[in-house]
């Protein structure tokens, strides 16, 4: 996709981090638990990615992590996230997230 994210690294969430956040989405429901049991408050910015979905037989739906799977695993990923990433971005432009 062109994305440099050579220098990224993943980091373990912290109570602060969660507090500072505006909005936090996650791929699978199960993330979606774990955050809200570590922060209960969170409630009310922490989304799935699959709610940006338009198709609605995919909306609220998990994405699967294809950590330690072949190429084409991430390439489904990748796949999935495309069209409610656009729509998130799009809301958030639009001020409406």
């Amino acid at each position: 996709e062109g994305i440099e994210i050579g220098r990224h690294r993943s980091r373990q969430l912290t109570q602060e981090m969660v507090q500072d956040a505006d909005l936090i989405v996650v791929m699978t429901d199960d993330h979606k638990d774990a955050i809200l049991h570590f922060a209960p408050g969170a409630g009310k910015k922490v989304f799935l990615l699959s709610e940006f979905e338009e198709d609605n037989g995919l909306k609220g739906t998990d994405i699967p992590d294809p950590i330690a799977q072949p190429l084409e695993a991430y390439e489904r990923c990748l796949a999935q996230m495309k069209s409610p990433l656009a729509n998130l971005v799009l809301r958030i432009v639009q001020k409406e997230i």
